[in-house]
């Protein structure tokens, strides 16, 4: 399954762009996000990081959207190989982990 994760800040931008760009790029599901990346505590991540099963993937548009600190990020990324799936980044290639996932 492929899900995808949208987060904007609360400064009146649209998450609804990124949405658009998921969904054509496969996800099934997209969670939204409307909330600063310095908080670490986001209520539709939690949601999708929990949902994820081996060879899930999750999608995001831009690692900046997943995460703001090295350190927060690398958190995240153990939660989600921890449960056997992979995610990648549509404008980032390069950081993909999504390695045994298919």
């Amino acid at each position: 399954m492929i899900y995808g994760y949208a987060r904007v800040s609360p400064d009146g931008q649209s998450v609804e762009a990124q949405v658009a760009v998921l969904t054509a790029a496969g996800a099934v599901k997209v969670y939204r996000d409307v909330v600063s990346g310095a908080k670490t505590d986001r209520a539709p991540l939690r949601q999708v990081l929990t949902r994820l099963t081996a060879r899930d993937v999750l999608l995001g548009t831009r690692l900046d959207r997943l995460a703001r600190s090295t350190r927060d990020l690398l958190n995240t990324l153990a939660v989600i190989t921890g449960t056997g799936a992979g995610c990648t980044f549509l404008g980032e290639a390069w950081a993909a982990a999504t390695t045994g996932v298919s």
